[in-house]
């Protein structure tokens, strides 16, 4: 984790520092199950770098994110947009059923 804060402190608008918050998140969701601090590295990624191909990737991620924080209204808002922004985007399949109705 050290040298992904490097790499954000170095230089946050540097392409590469998109990618160390895209990995930084997935560590925290995936790894430290840390569902809020990942989604702040989701959140971050797609403030720094809209233009950046990750984008889509942060916040598809960000969905997931606020559905395991339990945050169902969020993680919903989160993937309309998502749906909004990217229609034939790679995780509307997983975003729509994270967001399903019981």
């Amino acid at each position: 984790m050290a040298l992904l804060e490097d790499a954000l402190a170095a230089e946050p608008r540097h392409a590469l520092a998109a990618a160390a918050a895209l990995v930084k998140g997935r560590v925290w969701l995936d790894d430290l199950h840390d569902p809020a601090a990942a989604q702040r590295a989701f959140a971050w990624v797609r403030a720094h770098a809209q233009r950046n191909p990750l984008a889509e990737d942060a916040l598809a991620l960000e969905a997931v994110a606020a559905a395991r924080r339990g945050w169902r209204e969020e993680a919903q808002r989160l993937a309309t947009d998502y749906e909004q922004r990217y229609p034939q985007g790679v995780h509307r399949a997983r975003l729509r059923s994270l967001t399903a109705s019981p």
